[in-house]
């Protein structure tokens, strides 16, 4: 296959495509479709490449998946874009998802793909029918971060009506590389507004990982006033979990403060 692949009148592109659909072997197949994605015409990969997602073995749809996301142009974008929003294949949608994060961090220089990323993973992230899809986009923002995916992430996490996506939004958050400080701000004030136990844990965990210690004082802050006894319990015992060479001291500040009330 790799010799194949090595002519230069591209005489080895049709019995690659017909390896790539019909060998017998699960590596054959994937292997062919990697080195036509090395061959192709850039303009024209995506479309051959599409073929191949209807392959009855999962690894090679991800084969197929992966190399569509390799394509350094619109024309992969798009494709990868399109597959996300509507293939009739969840599997094949979320591994879409997935690459478009992958895609967003080849050529930072180009912001308006990264934009354009960023409003696709969001859409999908808010209205997408399947759960599944949105906690996966969620997650995907996380990784590609930037000051659009965090502003993204923020509102997921504040606003959207599924619990497990605005989990996932704050653990996304925590991953995404924002300023540590500001994230500590939203944790905080999320946990004390949102009254899901789910999304208050999440955010407590996420504030006591934050790097450099940044959720530390919101951790104390959070013992000392919020609402929920159980919270504050839970901020108390992550402080005394926490790693961090000031947390014994807030924390015996805190629990003093607490227990004195």
């Amino acid at each position: 296959m790799e010799t194949l692949g090595d002519f230069e009148d591209k005489r080895g592109v049709g019995p690659l495509i017909e390896l790539a659909r019909t060998h017998s072997n699960v590596d054959v197949r994937r292997e062919a479709i990697e080195t036509l994605g090395e061959i192709l015409p850039q303009d024209t990969a995506a479309t051959t490449l599409k073929q191949f997602l209807a392959d009855r073995d999962p690894h090679v749809r991800e084969e197929a998946v992966d190399t569509i996301a390799g394509i350094d142009n619109a024309s992969g974008l798009s494709t990868l874009i399109d597959l996300a929003r509507s293939d009739a294949s969840l599997e094949i949608r979320v591994q879409a998802v997935e690459a478009l994060g992958h895609a967003s961090g080849r050529d930072e220089g180009n912001a308006a793909d990264r934009t354009a990323i960023v409003q696709v993973l969001s859409t999908l992230a808010t209205t997408d029918r399947d759960p599944d899809l949105q906690i996966e986009a969620a997650e995907t923002l996380g990784e590609i971060g930037g000051a659009a995916a965090v502003a993204q992430l923020r509102k997921l996490a504040a606003t959207h009506a599924d619990e497990d996506v605005r989990v996932k939004a704050v653990e996304a958050l925590g991953e995404s590389g924002a300023p540590a400080a500001e994230t500590a701000d939203f944790l905080k004030s999320l946990a004390i507004a949102d009254k899901s136990p789910e999304v208050q844990t999440k955010a407590l965990e996420t504030l006591s990982d934050l790097r450099g210690g940044a959720g530390i004082r919101a951790l104390v802050d959070l013992a000392r006033n919020h609402p929920s006894p159980s919270t504050r319990r839970e901020a108390l015992q992550r402080l005394l979990d926490s790693d961090h060479p000031d947390a014994r001291a807030l924390f015996e500040r805190a629990l003093k403060k607490t227990s004195d009330r």
